[in-house]
């Protein structure tokens, strides 16, 4: 995806001292949740983001130079055992998952602004359950993934009025299926006329005419 980074980010990654972080938006059915991995509390775009601590990761953004959907995953370790069921308590597939690029100046705020690195989806949930804690990750699958999917549109003009209403493109379509189109085959009259006599010549003659009276219709 492309970057457009600012040139406070810019000057930042480049200098000697570094503190970046990521920020996570999951856009829940129930509602949304904003997470970082930092400590406390940090707010930026009008949302006020949670920090996991060392409770929580990232797998690495990675990229190719062509259209290939790769996913990430987000862990969240060092939960009590009787909080799992709770990772199940919203409806999460298919849900919105934004990760940002951030890094904090000196005076510990957000510097402007946080690159958006990762869009995509929510996937599956899986539970690593030791007894005591239990480590919770969630697959999320990029944007791209689509590219991959059917689009189940079919080419009827029932289809076609259920995204397009009013479009009348389709309407002949199944009219269509098995129309029988005549072409270049001669009338039963012109059949049963001996050849060379006058009547073959008027008939072919007839037919040629209609053909391109139909051809100067169509230019």
């Amino acid at each position: 995806m492309s970057r457009d980074i600012t040139s406070g980010m810019e000057s930042t990654t480049s200098g000697a001292n570094l503190a970046p972080f990521y920020m996570a938006d999951l856009h829940f059915e129930e509602g949304s949740v904003y997470v970082f991995t930092g400590t406390g509390q940090i707010t930026w775009g009008g949302n006020t983001y949670s920090g996991l601590g060392k409770f929580g990761s990232v797998e690495m953004v990675q990229e190719s130079s062509g259209l290939q959907a790769n996913g990430i995953t987000m862990q969240l370790s060092g939960i009590p055992s009787e909080f799992v069921n709770l990772a199940f308590s919203n409806t999460y597939q298919g849900r919105a998952v934004k990760l940002w690029l951030a890094c904090l100046n000196n005076s510990g705020q957000i510097i402007a602004d946080p690159l958006l690195i990762f869009r995509g989806k929510m996937d599956t949930i899986s539970i690593q359950d030791t007894g005591e804690t239990a480590t919770i990750s969630l697959a999320v699958e990029s944007e791209m993934i689509e590219l991959q999917e059917a689009s189940n549109r079919r080419y009827t003009d029932q289809d076609q009025q259920t995204h397009f209403p009013g479009d009348l493109g389709l309407q002949y379509i199944a009219a269509l299926q098995d129309k029988e189109v005549t072409w270049g085959v001669a009338t039963s009259s012109a059949q049963s006329t001996p050849p060379g006599s006058a009547t073959t010549t008027s008939s072919v003659t007839g037919v040629m005419g209609k053909i391109g009276g139909i051809g100067r219709g169509i230019r």
